[in-house]
């Protein structure tokens, strides 16, 4: 059966519908690490590379979503291109502009891994695809189908915020600034060679289970924060509950951070110390505790400004 130009179009339609949507999804899926993808390129902020990275997975799916609902053809189609363009114009510079990773542009997150040089094919032929849809859509039920992509691209967006919000607004609804760290058993973990502190350095302390996947994120955001900043390798330290020393070499391999200064405490001072709490990040200066952080809140300029000044 031989289609006509419609049904090609259709069919093409359809089929860049399901790619703006799973391109999506998988970020989605994998949103930590497209986070930190973001992050890396060290232009925005933390905070601001999370929202960033949200707001581009969910216009990603709008365009998806106006494919298949066959609505507003003409300026889907121009958005689409523009994006698909712009972030080919991107790719081609990559190497040059960013010091970044680029063996996967997280195209598709990180469950489909792509090179720089097959997403550029990847997007070209999209553009190509793109152009070959015929600008015409159909008017019936125009305002319904208007609604439900409202509707849908606004419950979308706010099931991202809700599923994974941004350290910022955890932050707000949760308020998480209490102290995690117990002082008086963190130095006397220190008086008794537990851990190393020279009273005049400043460090950053990370304590973490080597089987916890929140101290995994967390190793990565700190790593990436200490490259983007210009911290020091030395001015790090990792403290691991417990004497597993295969389970820190197997986190330091499936995180894919620098070997810091590695101490292992036993999982009863631990405990003692981060009061039960992990992953624990300290901010340590002459002695004494200055600043400490959970997971969510953390903060790249506070660590920078802790360190560099």
């Amino acid at each position: 059966m031989k289609l006509n130009k419609q049904q090609l179009s259709t069919i093409i339609r359809y089929l860049l519908s399901a790619t703006f949507v799973m391109s999506s999804l998988l970020k989605f899926i994998s949103l930590n690490h497209f986070d930190l993808f973001i992050y890396e390129h060290n232009i925005l902020s933390l905070s601001l590379s999370q929202l960033s990275s949200r707001l581009l997975i969910c216009l990603e799916f709008s365009i998806g979503l106006l494919f298949l609902l066959n609505i507003y053809t003409k300026y889907t189609k121009i958005a689409a291109i523009s994006i698909l363009s712009l972030f080919t114009i991107y790719l081609i510079g990559l190497p040059y502009w960013f010091n970044i990773n680029i063996s996967n542009c997280h195209c598709f997150g990180e469950i489909f891994s792509i090179n720089r040089n097959w997403s550029i094919m990847k997007n070209i032929l999209l553009i190509l695809a793109t152009v070959c849809i015929i600008n015409s859509y159909s008017h019936k039920a125009l305002k319904l189908k208007t609604i439900i992509f409202a509707s849908l691209s606004i419950i979308y967006l706010i099931i991202i915020f809700i599923i994974s919000p941004t350290d910022t607004l955890y932050n707000m609804v949760y308020s998480k600034n209490k102290i995690l760290i117990d002082e008086q058993a963190f130095h006397s973990a220190d008086n008794d060679n537990y851990i190393k502190l020279a009273e005049n350095d400043k460090a950053i302390i990370c304590f973490y289970t080597t089987q916890c996947s929140v101290c995994k994120k967390s190793a990565e955001k700190i790593a990436l924060i200490a490259k983007n900043n210009n911290i020091k390798h030395d001015d790090i330290q990792i403290i691991f509950a417990g004497h597993d020393s295969i389970g820190a070499n197997n986190f330091y391999i499936e995180t894919k951070i620098p070997e810091y200064k590695t101490y292992f405490i036993d999982t009863q001072s631990f405990n003692k110390i981060t009061k039960g709490y992990a992953p624990v990040i300290v901010l340590y200066d002459g002695g004494q505790i200055v600043n400490n952080f959970s997971y969510q809140n953390i903060n790249d300029k506070q660590i920078s400004l802790f360190i560099n000044n």
